[in-house]
């Protein structure tokens, strides 16, 4: 089952991608122009748009604005060339984002099912996907699934029943590729670290670059990007002290779970605040350590911990203000991503047709 590129691998891909980005942020362009832009020589620009334009994925349009001599033609996306379907599988819902070549978004829903039944889900999505999009459209499905066991085996069998390329990515890059579009980081040389939950799992991204625990034979700080034991997460947290007899809201709930802890803090309770603040301060130290040897631009922290209110931002401002070399990061470049439910599918989806412009 093959991965998302995580890294363009030669100069092909490099090229595809900066041509691509450029097509998507200023709308239309000339040859001329990304010949400028990008500095790739024209007949290069000439060869690798016309891949682009024979697969579909690019349209030619009318003439342009002169300065004298010929009017240069016009190139854009062709939003009806391509699409990406976004699976996010979590707990007792699939979630399904399908985005078009400009990232921009044409569908989105979820439906409910349990872990056991991953393939049938996703292929009654795709089902419904194909009612009002066309085969020939849909370039790739990629998909984030969490807490299973059988994630490989369940999406090699949804290949063969869907016959559309499948790929696996983490729910941690998928959320760091949304922020990316949400926030627009074009530039290559801009890097940030996205902290996808409240286990420590991050994702360092620096241009089109992705960077996780499994590249940490390239560089040891990458271990660093992993997961810590789900023993230090809020949950987890707050059922050992209840387990205490501590006097707490929690101790009455019938079920806990991390929202029940971000409502008990915000009605005050004070051990709910305090699992807040030591699980923000534990991240902090995994976060500290990654700002001093990565050096990233920014810090950005998995939305849906901005339930947690300010307790939670606060705890991990508060360790990394201590832990971290005062010039490698400032405060306010510590923030938290978009609290959408939809986030990681919306960015498994972006990642889908990112690897369609990689490949050309």
């Amino acid at each position: 089952m093959p991965y998302f590129t995580k890294r363009p691998g030669n100069d092909r891909e490099i090229k595809n991608l900066q041509i691509y980005s450029i097509l998507r942020n200023k709308k239309e362009v000339s040859r001329a122009d990304l010949t400028a832009i990008t500095g790739i020589n024209p007949v290069s620009i000439s060869n690798y748009t016309n891949i682009f334009i024979k697969n579909g994925l690019i349209i030619e349009k009318e003439i342009g604005l002169s300065s004298g001599g010929r009017p240069p033609i016009m190139l854009q996306l062709n939003n009806a060339g391509a699409f990406s379907i976004g699976i996010h599988v979590k707990f007792n819902q699939t979630q399904c984002v399908v985005m078009s070549s400009n990232m921009s978004i044409q569908k989105k829903f979820s439906i409910e099912g349990t872990d056991d039944q991953i393939s049938k889900n996703i292929k009654a999505i795709v089902d419904t996907v194909l009612e009002s999009i066309s085969k020939d459209q849909i370039k790739n499905v990629f998909v984030v699934i969490e807490n299973s066991d059988n994630a490989q085996e369940s999406l090699a069998q949804i290949e063969k029943e869907i016959s559309f390329p499948v790929y696996l990515c983490d729910a941690s890059a998928a959320g760091a590729y949304n922020e990316k579009l949400r926030e627009k980081i074009v530039d290559d040389n801009e890097s940030f670290i996205f902290s996808y939950n409240d286990t420590g799992m991050c994702t360092f991204v620096k241009g089109e670059r992705f960077f996780s625990e499994e590249d940490a034979s390239d560089n040891e700080v990458y271990r660093y990007l992993s997961a810590w034991n789900k023993d230090l997460s809020i949950v987890s947290c707050a059922n050992r002290v209840i387990r205490n007899n501590v006097d707490s809201k929690l101790r009455s709930l019938e079920k806990l779970n991390e929202m029940s802890v971000y409502e008990a803090a915000k009605d005050g309770d004070p051990l709910a605040v305090e699992i807040l603040e030591f699980v923000g301060l534990t991240l902090s130290v995994r976060l500290s350590y990654l700002i001093n040897m990565l050096k990233p631009n920014k810090i950005i922290i998995d939305g849906v911990l901005s339930n947690g209110q300010n307790v939670f931002l606060e705890g991990i401002k508060k360790g990394i203000k201590t832990l971290a070399c005062n010039n490698n990061i400032d405060m306010a470049d510590i923030n938290y991503g978009e609290n959408d439910p939809f986030s990681i599918a919306i960015g498994t989806a972006g990642l889908g047709i990112r690897e369609t412009f990689i490949g050309g």
